[in-house]
């Protein structure tokens, strides 16, 4: 049995990224099907509601 003095397995620093939660066009149907909100404007609240 050899012993080693080092580590055989080098160990790798990982960062984690947290991006800022920003409106997509997803936005509006997550929050037409999860909390039942939409947009003010009526043209914009029919595709929301069409989409989802």
């Amino acid at each position: 049995v050899e012993e080693l003095k080092e580590k055989s397995i080098r160990e790798v620093e990982i960062l984690a990224v947290v991006e800022e939660e920003r409106d997509t066009w997803m936005t509006p149907i997550f929050k037409y099907l999860e909390e039942g909100t939409l947009p003010a404007d009526v043209k914009k609240a029919r595709v929301v509601r069409r989409k989802s």
